[in-house]
């Protein structure tokens, strides 16, 4: 049974389990805090009042969607409880006795304290009163009178949205660079076991520091395409038509797989080009500027090589805990490769190609592959994006000979 008996009243609820309402809580702010008591000792098999919230205002909602004050119990031990039966503390009265109810070990169970009154076994509980703001005893009693739990003479006065609550002994923070394994299931292989103590990552988990989190992430490039209203000669160009909406005579937004853009003249180094953005077949526009942003993994440390076909200049940026990795062509050009070499760490780095057009053919493709190059080779490298054979995409060509883009011409 919890037991709730007001600071100010000597003896607590003696007329009665309803005899005081709290007044309804004015506004609070959203969101909650923990607030850390001083530690305990949690002894086995024996449930205790580990967290309590007085003052409900933007927090966790019951099912009739008010926001109560909540206890939360936490069973400590290595047995399941039937709190069943748990009666009251013995210089007090009766108030509010669970139903069959059973908290398995290491559970955690939250009652309302809504003055609600309710007590069906697997349902939501909710005791007879209300928890106060200001401090009270709040206890939790075996059937044999003994107290389990309590914050006795009182708990602190409380703030709003702030929960109050004891502090574990046995817990232990992961400290920042430990070694995390990481796994993104694709099928429910792994339900039931990962979480399990005893279990041991296979091979197939990746390896890596902490810290680890979790986010929808799309694969492929967010892709910007803008006509200028001015000639765009250099990436200084680049620069101010992105910066200056009145240098835009259009902008359209799209998403790629890959950066493989073809608008006029000799293709790149693999096939399946297509039209730049609101382009189709063969057309010779000018002064234009495709602005690609994504991320791309590194699977392995080590040297790396990136290459941009262009015509004409580009800029790529590779980002990754501030450190900045750039390679560039600040000129007009027929399709050329640039090639830039790095040595990277494994993990994510956020990518972005700005590439121009300034007149005559317009061609621009991202291609990268472990180790150290000079000159583009057929084999190792791979559109960036494109898994389809891979880590890094399959699809090179098997010659570097330029030629015209063909909408439907395919690998010899």
């Amino acid at each position: 049974m919890l037991i709730h008996r007001p600071s100010s009243a000597s003896g607590g609820f003696r007329d009665g389990p309803r005899r005081r309402r709290r007044a309804a809580r004015s506004g609070r702010r959203p969101g909650a805090a923990v607030q850390a008591l001083e530690p305990r000792t949690l002894l086995a098999a024996v449930p205790i009042i580990s967290e309590i919230v007085a003052s409900n205002g933007g927090g966790l909602k019951d099912q009739d969607g008010d926001r109560s004050d909540w206890i939360e119990l936490y069973n400590a031990g290595d047995e399941a409880i039937d709190l069943a039966g748990w009666t009251d503390d013995p210089d007090l009265p009766h108030q509010w006795e669970f139903p069959a109810t059973i908290l398995g070990p290491g559970g955690f169970l939250v009652v309302f304290a809504s003055d609600k009154d309710r007590r069906v076994a697997g349902a939501e509980l909710h005791t007879n009163f209300k928890l106060g703001a200001d401090g009270d005893y709040l206890a939790l009693v075996r059937p044999d009178s003994t107290v389990a739990s309590s914050f006795d003479p009182t708990y602190p006065p409380q703030t709003s949205d702030v929960s109050y609550g004891v502090g574990f002994d046995s817990t232990q923070l992961v400290a920042a660079g430990a070694t995390a394994s990481v796994k993104v299931p694709t099928d429910g292989s792994l339900e039931g076991s990962w979480n399990s103590p005893s279990y041991a990552p296979d091979g197939s988990w990746a390896t890596g520091a902490t810290g680890v989190g979790y986010g929808a992430l799309r694969p492929g490039f967010d892709v910007r395409y803008v006509e200028a209203n001015v000639n765009v000669n250099t990436l200084a160009d680049v620069d101010a038509v992105l910066a200056t909406p009145a240098l835009q005579a259009s902008s359209a937004t799209t998403t790629a797989d890959v950066v493989n853009y073809i608008g006029w003249g000799l293709g790149g180094n693999f096939f399946g080009n297509v039209p730049y953005p609101t382009q189709s077949g063969l057309l010779n526009v000018d002064n234009f500027i495709v602005d690609a942003t994504g991320a791309v993994t590194i699977p392995t440390s080590g040297l790396w090589t990136f290459g941009v076909n262009s015509d004409d200049g580009f800029r790529l940026t590779l980002e990754r805990d501030g450190r900045v990795l750039t390679s560039q062509f600040n000129g007009l050009r027929s399709a050329s490769d640039t090639l830039q070499t790095f040595d990277l760490e494994a993990g994510r780095y956020d990518i972005r190609l700005q590439a121009y057009d300034r007149a005559g053919g317009a061609e621009v493709e991202l291609f990268a592959a472990p180790g150290s190059y000079s000159t583009f080779a057929d084999g190792p490298f791979r559109l960036v994006g494109d898994a389809a054979g891979g880590a890094w995409p399959s699809g090179a060509r098997s010659s570097t000979t330029r030629r015209p883009w063909r909408p439907t011409s395919v690998p010899p």
